[in-house]
Protein backbone atom coordinates (compact mmCIF):
# COMPACT_ATOMS: atom_id res chain seq x y z
CA UNK A 1 0.00 0.00 0.00
CA UNK A 2 2.89 2.23 0.47
CA UNK A 3 4.66 1.46 -2.16
CA UNK A 4 4.09 3.37 -5.72
CA UNK A 5 3.50 2.18 -9.46
CA UNK A 6 7.61 3.70 -9.64
CA UNK A 7 8.51 0.82 -6.79
CA UNK A 8 9.64 3.85 -4.54
CA UNK A 9 8.42 3.40 -1.41
CA UNK A 10 6.26 6.30 0.10
CA UNK A 11 7.73 7.29 4.04
CA UNK A 12 5.26 10.19 4.21
CA UNK A 13 2.21 8.46 3.96
CA UNK A 14 3.40 5.69 5.73
CA UNK A 15 4.28 7.78 8.44
CA UNK A 16 1.14 9.36 8.19
CA UNK A 17 -0.87 6.13 9.00
CA UNK A 18 1.16 5.02 11.96
CA UNK A 19 0.53 8.56 13.33
CA UNK A 20 -3.80 7.95 12.68
CA UNK A 21 -3.60 4.76 13.55
CA UNK A 22 -1.92 5.35 16.88
CA UNK A 23 -4.17 8.00 17.63
CA UNK A 24 -7.54 5.84 17.22
CA UNK A 25 -5.45 2.80 19.61
CA UNK A 26 -5.08 5.75 21.55
CA UNK A 27 -8.70 6.96 21.46
CA UNK A 28 -9.83 3.57 21.86
CA UNK A 29 -7.82 2.81 25.31
CA UNK A 30 -9.13 5.51 26.77
CA UNK A 31 -13.07 3.70 26.61
CA UNK A 32 -11.83 0.25 27.41
CA UNK A 33 -13.88 -1.26 30.45
CA UNK A 34 -12.06 -3.81 33.10
CA UNK A 35 -12.84 -6.23 35.21
CA UNK A 36 -11.83 -4.36 38.12
CA UNK A 37 -11.32 -1.14 39.35
CA UNK A 38 -7.11 -2.09 39.64
CA UNK A 39 -6.65 -3.37 36.55
CA UNK A 40 -8.60 0.21 34.61
CA UNK A 41 -6.29 2.42 37.36
CA UNK A 42 -3.09 0.03 36.02
CA UNK A 43 -4.48 0.38 31.93
CA UNK A 44 -4.79 4.17 32.61
CA UNK A 45 -1.29 4.91 34.29
CA UNK A 46 0.22 2.81 31.37
CA UNK A 47 -1.84 3.02 28.67
CA UNK A 48 -1.01 0.06 26.98
CA UNK A 49 -1.49 0.17 22.89
CA UNK A 50 0.72 -1.67 20.30
CA UNK A 51 1.01 -1.55 16.41
CA UNK A 52 2.07 -4.64 14.75
CA UNK A 53 3.17 -4.81 11.32
CA UNK A 54 1.82 -7.19 8.47
CA UNK A 55 2.71 -8.49 5.13
CA UNK A 56 6.64 -7.22 4.99
CA UNK A 57 7.79 -9.55 3.02
CA UNK A 58 4.93 -8.37 0.59
CA UNK A 59 6.31 -4.67 0.93
CA UNK A 60 9.67 -5.80 0.16
CA UNK A 61 8.77 -7.37 -3.55
CA UNK A 62 6.68 -5.08 -4.13
CA UNK A 63 9.97 -3.33 -3.63
CA UNK A 64 11.62 -5.34 -5.63
CA UNK A 65 13.76 -6.98 -2.93
CA UNK A 66 14.39 -10.24 -1.79
CA UNK A 67 13.37 -10.73 1.70
CA UNK A 68 15.83 -13.17 2.37
CA UNK A 69 18.39 -11.58 1.30
CA UNK A 70 21.29 -9.09 3.16
CA UNK A 71 19.64 -5.89 1.13
CA UNK A 72 15.66 -7.13 1.76
CA UNK A 73 16.47 -7.68 5.57
CA UNK A 74 18.43 -4.21 5.52
CA UNK A 75 15.15 -2.76 4.04
CA UNK A 76 12.83 -4.06 6.59
CA UNK A 77 14.64 -3.03 9.32
CA UNK A 78 14.35 0.47 7.69
CA UNK A 79 10.90 0.30 7.08
CA UNK A 80 10.82 -0.68 10.81
CA UNK A 81 12.49 1.68 11.68
CA UNK A 82 10.44 4.65 10.28
CA UNK A 83 7.67 2.71 11.66
CA UNK A 84 8.89 2.89 15.38
CA UNK A 85 9.65 6.56 14.87
CA UNK A 86 6.53 7.95 13.86
CA UNK A 87 5.37 6.18 16.86
CA UNK A 88 7.76 7.78 19.52
CA UNK A 89 6.93 10.80 18.24
CA UNK A 90 3.47 10.71 18.07
CA UNK A 91 4.21 9.26 21.50
CA UNK A 92 5.86 12.63 22.33
CA UNK A 93 3.43 14.62 20.82
CA UNK A 94 0.54 13.82 22.62
CA UNK A 95 2.16 14.12 25.75
CA UNK A 96 3.15 17.72 24.97
CA UNK A 97 -0.94 17.92 24.33
CA UNK A 98 -2.57 16.28 26.16
CA UNK A 99 -0.30 14.58 29.48
CA UNK A 100 2.14 11.70 29.71
CA UNK A 101 1.48 8.83 31.47
CA UNK A 102 1.01 9.35 35.44
CA UNK A 103 3.69 7.23 35.79
CA UNK A 104 6.06 8.35 33.30
CA UNK A 105 8.58 9.94 35.45
CA UNK A 106 10.04 6.94 36.74
CA UNK A 107 10.44 5.35 33.73
CA UNK A 108 11.36 8.45 30.98
CA UNK A 109 14.88 8.08 31.00
CA UNK A 110 14.67 4.42 30.15
CA UNK A 111 12.46 4.45 27.02
CA UNK A 112 14.43 8.46 26.26
CA UNK A 113 18.04 5.39 25.96
CA UNK A 114 15.62 2.96 24.30
CA UNK A 115 14.46 6.02 21.33
CA UNK A 116 18.23 7.04 21.38
CA UNK A 117 19.54 3.78 20.68
CA UNK A 118 16.92 3.23 17.99
CA UNK A 119 17.96 6.53 16.40
CA UNK A 120 21.74 5.24 16.11
CA UNK A 121 20.60 1.88 14.61
CA UNK A 122 18.21 3.77 11.76
CA UNK A 123 21.55 6.11 11.26
CA UNK A 124 23.27 2.94 10.15
CA UNK A 125 20.74 1.58 8.07
CA UNK A 126 20.61 5.09 6.16
CA UNK A 127 23.14 3.45 3.39
CA UNK A 128 20.72 0.41 2.61
CA UNK A 129 18.17 0.05 0.26
CA UNK A 130 15.71 1.94 1.87
CA UNK A 131 17.99 4.62 3.20
CA UNK A 132 15.17 7.19 2.76
CA UNK A 133 13.07 5.33 5.46
CA UNK A 134 16.30 5.14 7.85
CA UNK A 135 17.23 8.97 7.54
CA UNK A 136 13.22 9.98 7.83
CA UNK A 137 13.72 7.63 10.92
CA UNK A 138 16.43 9.33 12.22
CA UNK A 139 15.01 12.72 11.61
CA UNK A 140 11.69 11.43 13.57
CA UNK A 141 13.62 9.67 16.51
CA UNK A 142 15.50 13.06 17.23
CA UNK A 143 11.72 15.05 16.77
CA UNK A 144 10.41 12.68 19.91
CA UNK A 145 13.41 13.20 21.86
CA UNK A 146 13.22 16.82 22.10
CA UNK A 147 10.04 16.98 22.78
CA UNK A 148 9.82 13.66 24.99
CA UNK A 149 12.42 15.49 27.13
CA UNK A 150 9.96 17.92 28.46
CA UNK A 151 6.71 16.51 27.92
CA UNK A 152 7.51 12.95 28.41
CA UNK A 153 6.20 9.94 26.46
CA UNK A 154 1.57 9.40 26.29
CA UNK A 155 1.44 6.06 26.82
CA UNK A 156 3.58 2.90 26.96
CA UNK A 157 3.41 1.39 23.46
CA UNK A 158 5.19 -0.74 21.36
CA UNK A 159 5.71 -1.55 17.68
CA UNK A 160 5.13 -5.66 17.26
CA UNK A 161 5.05 -8.11 14.04
CA UNK A 162 2.60 -10.56 13.01
CA UNK A 163 3.05 -13.62 10.69
CA UNK A 164 1.13 -13.91 7.58
CA UNK A 165 -1.71 -17.18 8.48
CA UNK A 166 -0.34 -19.96 6.11
CA UNK A 167 -2.85 -20.91 3.52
Amino acid sequence: AFVGADGRLDGEGLETAVRLWALALDLVALGLAHASQADAEASWKRRPIALCLTDLAGALMALGLPYDSPEGRAAAASLTALCDAALATHRAALAAQAGACPDEPQALASKLSRVEHAKGVARDLALSPCGEAAEQAVRLYGEALRVAAQSGLRWAGGLFFARMPQT
